[in-house]
């Protein structure tokens, strides 16, 4: 029976940012469908780059409310490229994908509104093609 369950282990999801580039003040939203709140999952923030990001690294900012109602929001850096320039995300051609797990793993309701917003001292980030979250049954 559990099999049939419309529930899932796992979720992803991407969104394209702007074509002219991510602005400081663009939040992006994520609503995660099929979640069962008594499950404890992990929830890893994901980027999906291109050669023409200018960084090293990427700092974000993700924030969400737990099935407890407590608000968490924490701060992660995703390391893009080595000392020597090299892209360390997995992927080929002209983009990479890196992620990072986000704080400690939690309790999401079904359609828990998860919000990322890039924390970088410059208005604009170009380069940056997709955002996302990835939710794991832990």
């Amino acid at each position: 029976m559990a099999g049939c369950s419309g529930r899932h282990s796992s979720f992803s999801s991407f969104t394209d940012t702007d074509i002219h580039g991510w602005a400081y003040g663009d939040t992006l939203t994520f609503y995660p469908t099929g979640l069962d709140s008594a499950d404890t999952r992990t929830l890893d923030a994901a980027i999906r780059h291109s050669g023409a990001y200018m960084y090293r690294n990427l700092w974000l900012e993700v924030s969400y409310r737990g099935s407890d109602s407590i608000l968490r929001r924490d701060t992660v850096e995703l390391e893009l490229a080595d000392v020597y320039g090299r892209w360390l995300g997995s992927g080929f051609g002209p983009s990479y994908q890196m992620q990072v797990q986000v704080g400690l793993a939690a309790n999401l309701a079904d359609s828990t509104p998860i919000h990322i917003r890039h924390i970088m001292r410059v208005d604009t980030l170009r380069g940056i093609q997709q955002v996302g979250i990835e939710l794991h049954n832990r």
